[in-house]
């Protein structure tokens, strides 16, 4: 133990990570300092109710302190937050180490409490008396930048719904809302000292200023003043109620640019019943309105189709008839992508069309949507993942997130539980095209098939910083950097792929082959255009990988990306290696991404065969061909002009090989073993020699057991010959 020393374990909501930041300020401003718990003098955990077993899990950590400590009595205990609220000086009789209980609103004294406590060793104090009015806290030196640029401010204290299932009036007391003035005076400090993003906090923000301790200023006011103050880029809220949400609310994300146009809406229930026994106050309508904004996008993203058309797409997307998840998933997916084939009447005729789900070109002219606790019904359970991200009303991205105070609910417990929802909710999961896991600090994502080694982290939001926001920001990383509605739909369309090779596999790309992807385009498309600065015409550039860091899915994407770019009206690819089982192998990969490349790749077997499939191609296709069969012919003496169209993309594996020239690999491997032989000769593709007596012999055997490599690439002419022959 060390003197003057604290550590704070929090458990809930923002709320309860806010009151722990402020408490840690104010400590550190009388002069204490942060300390690992084994060397703490002062431990506080601050607790919430609205988990599950909550009095468990603080009763646990209060072991594992006791255990970590000693039982030292020289160490101060505090318990905070609502759990304390809820227990009260029961709290005391558990634990002997606990000497501070301070309930909701008692937090404001804690600081002078624990100073008071650490002077006298034998007294206990409970600080559990609600106030009337909300209680300014003591101003700390810091304001409460807490990551980079972001900061939380509250607004509010306290609910007055008294909902059925909810212990929150009870643990925080009844609704107080804060000064107008004091809240403008945070933010602008908050602003002084570097944040850019603000977000406000309250049980039930939009209810702000509707009791007695409001001062006249509206929630929408509050949102106007807020956002108006220089220097405030980005400015959000939590939590909403559907009852209070009213037009003004509404109206802000239209008239404020720095109110993140992202609303978190909770929904508890679907049916009326179950909403009324909660008390919630509002019915199923918002939850049954998810099939209407989809049925209202795919009206406004298809005005040519026929109200019969759009209905019989939305019953497509609704029902996807294949009972296998992952298939299922698949299909949804191509209809995502490509749009949902339907039939319409024109002219007396039939024709055949497609409605579209998702407008690609203009994220704004879709409808974005992020509900907390989004309740799903199962043939035999029923489960609230804890955020699922709509698009146009389709649940396409699934995040599960775990307490990081929790040391038993890591970021693999998130992960397992996505396991168990799968199971017992596939119908929700054959939307989905991302899954999300994170434990507050870390954060991975993956497809709907990756075990959790696939799960990676997104360590980039613009493609060249990585980790911008710091080591333990990595869940806001990923949402800013693929999440973000522009980035997404990119992402979706061009990043997801599925492969069947004897079983189904969903695979998506990291944050290096988007990135490299998206760079990649631009510069090809730079370069094919005719007339292009004599720099760059003609040459895209390199994108280098380490080994099993995906080029073939950084290749089949980009391949996928530049076929459908305006821009480069209908490529032709092709693909070069310089040997044939890597020609197969990546031949392999790109066939098994038809639903992604929409084309079906084609190997060039011989030298003849690639000219013909180059020199009248009028656009379109995907040629695999070795480098070798670019050599002229034998009776050639340059280079044939294959074809003078300015949007054939060339994409070469194995680069820094295949750039050396058609004999050269061959060369230096074969002259390292010839070292003294005579009458060495290289010439079409061929290598050979003459064995002088004086000569040292070729160990045939040898060179192939030192580069197997060798047998694969070249062939011996016929046994025993000491002819080699590269082949075509």
């Amino acid at each position: 133990m060390i003197e003057k020393t604290y550590h704070i374990i929090t458990f809930g909501c923002q709320m309860n990570v806010h009151d722990s930041h402020w408490l840690g300020r104010a400590l550190n401003a009388r002069g204490f300092f942060e300390a690992p718990l084994e060397d703490a003098q002062v431990v506080v955990v601050n607790t919430c109710s609205v988990r599950e077993k909550p009095e468990q899990k603080v009763m646990s950590t209060l072991g594992r302190i006791r255990q970590v400590t000693g039982g030292n009595p020289a160490v101060l205990v505090c318990v905070a937050g609502c759990v304390a609220q809820q227990l009260g000086e029961s709290i005391f009789e558990k634990e002997s180490q606990v000497r501070l209980v301070a309930g909701s609103d008692g937090i404001g004294n804690a600081p002078q409490a624990i100073e008071r406590l650490l002077e006298n060793p034998a007294q206990r104090l409970s600080l559990l008396d609600f106030t009337s009015q909300y209680v300014e806290r003591e101003a700390t030196t810091e304001p409460g930048v807490v990551n980079g640029a972001v900061a939380y401010a509250n607004i509010m204290q306290g609910c007055d719904n008294f909902c059925a299932y909810c212990i929150v009036p009870f643990t925080r007391g009844r609704q107080k809302s804060r000064s107008s003035t004091a809240i403008i005076d945070e933010c602008k400090a908050l602003i002084d000292n570097g944040a850019r993003e603000i977000t406000l906090l309250g049980q039930n923000v939009n209810a702000f200023g509707q009791d007695k301790s409001g001062d006249g200023t509206s929630f929408a006011a509050l949102l106007r003043k807020v956002a108006s103050l220089p220097g405030l880029e980005r400015l959000r809220y939590v939590t909403p109620h559907p009852k209070d949400m009213g037009p003004e609310d509404i109206a802000a994300f239209a008239e404020l640019p720095q109110l993140c146009p992202r609303l978190h809406l909770p929904m508890q229930a679907g049916s009326d019943a179950v909403l009324a026994r909660m008390k919630r106050r509002y019915d199923s309508a918002g939850f049954l309105d998810l099939v209407e904004r989809l049925r209202a996008a795919i009206a406004r993203l298809n005005p040519q189709l026929t109200t019969a058309a759009r209905e019989d797409a939305l019953q497509q997307v609704r029902d996807l008839g294949i009972p296998a998840l992952l298939s299922a998933n698949r299909r949804f997916h191509q209809l995502l992508v490509t749009g949902v084939p339907v039939e319409v009447q024109r002219g007396g005729e039939t024709l055949g069309d497609f409605a579209r789900l998702i407008d690609w070109v203009d994220p704004s002219n879709n409808e974005w949507l992020a509900i907390n606790q989004f309740t799903v019904k199962g043939p035999h359970h029923t489960r609230r993942p804890d955020i699922v991200l709509f698009v146009n009303g389709l649940p396409l991205v699934v995040i599960e997130l775990k307490n990081p105070a929790d040391a038993n609910a890591d970021i693999w417990k998130a992960f397992e539980q996505l396991q168990t929802y799968k199971a017992q909710t596939p119908d929700l999961f054959q939307y989905n095209e991302v899954l999300v896991i994170s434990d507050g600090s870390d954060a991975r994502m993956g497809s709907l098939s990756a075990d959790a080694e696939r799960f990676m982290q997104w360590r980039t939001i613009d493609g060249i910083a990585l980790d911008p926001l710091g080591e333990f920001n990595e869940l806001e990383t990923l949402i800013r950097g693929v999440l973000a509605p522009a980035l997404l739909l990119d992402y979706l369309r061009y990043f997801v792929l599925f492969e069947d090779d004897g079983g189904l596999v969903k695979k998506i790309a990291g944050y290096h082959q988007f990135h490299a992807v998206r760079a990649a385009i631009q510069q090809v498309i730079a370069a094919s255009r005719p007339g292009g600065a004599a720099a760059t015409k003609g040459k895209g550039g390199v994108v280098w990988h380490t080994q099993g860091s995906g080029k073939s899915i950084t290749m089949t994407c980009f391949a996928a990306r530049v076929m459908q770019a305006t821009a480069m009206e209908n490529p032709t690819i092709v693909v070069i290696t310089d040997r044939n089982d890597l020609d197969g192998q990546l031949f392999g990969v790109f066939s098994l991404a038809q639903d992604l490349l929409r084309e079906q790749p084609v190997q060039a077997h011989t030298r003849q065969d690639l000219r013909a499939r180059l020199a009248n191609r009028p656009s379109g296709g995907i040629v695999f061909a070795t480098i070798q069969k670019f050599m002229p012919g034998e009776d050639e003496d340059a280079f044939p002009l294959l074809s003078d169209r300015s949007n054939i993309v060339v994409i070469a594996d194995e680069a820094h090989r295949t750039q050396y020239g058609f004999e050269a690999k061959l060369k230096q491997r074969i002259q390292e073993r010839l070292a003294n032989a005579s009458g060495a000769r290289f010439s079409s593709g061929e290598v050979s020699w003459k064995r002088s007596k004086d000569s040292a012999s070729l160990d045939t055997a040898q060179l192939l057991k030192d580069h197997p490599e060798m047998a694969q690439t070249y062939q011996i002419t016929k046994p025993g010959s000491r002819r080699f022959l590269v082949q075509p």
